[in-house]
């Protein structure tokens, strides 16, 4: 389960929230006097959704296009980190293990003192770069 790099909470849900806005059409009559005013719809402003966690309410900085990538967070197959989080056991280059589990740094923000890293997710792949990691580290 993921946890909230601001708070440190663990995450069940995430709340995600789009900006959109709502289109109006405006109809006069002769006098200048609203005749009609008809919905046109909502219009996205943000094209990414932007999830917040739900016990420190802080935006947590990943973008969330649709379903699959909440899913995807939720599973730990991408996670945010703090640079000093405790539970990060070892780090090389691009790589880190964190929870066992082999994760590559996909992106650095370096504002927040974040790290975003998607889960290496070819078992052998894994396999031989923790072995690296843990001997670089021993």
């Amino acid at each position: 389960m993921p946890k909230c790099p601001f708070c440190g909470k663990k995450i069940e849900c995430l709340r995600i929230y789009y900006q959109e806005v709502a289109s109006y059409t405006v109809y006069l009559d002769r006098s200048g006097e609203i005749l009609d005013r008809t919905f046109a719809g909502y219009e996205e402003v943000k094209p990414d959704g932007y999830p917040i966690c739900p016990s420190c309410y802080e935006e947590i900085p990943i973008p969330i296009r649709d379903e699959r990538d909440v899913v995807d967070f939720l599973k730990e197959k991408y996670i945010i980190l703090r640079l000093d989080d405790p539970e990060i056991k070892a780090q090389k280059d691009n790589l880190i293990i964190f929870r066992e589990k082999v994760y590559k740094i996909v992106e650095r923000k370096s504002e927040l003192n974040l790290l975003v890293l998607k889960l290496v997710e070819d078992e052998i792949a894994a396999d031989i770069l923790r072995a690296d990691l843990e001997d670089k580290n021993a």
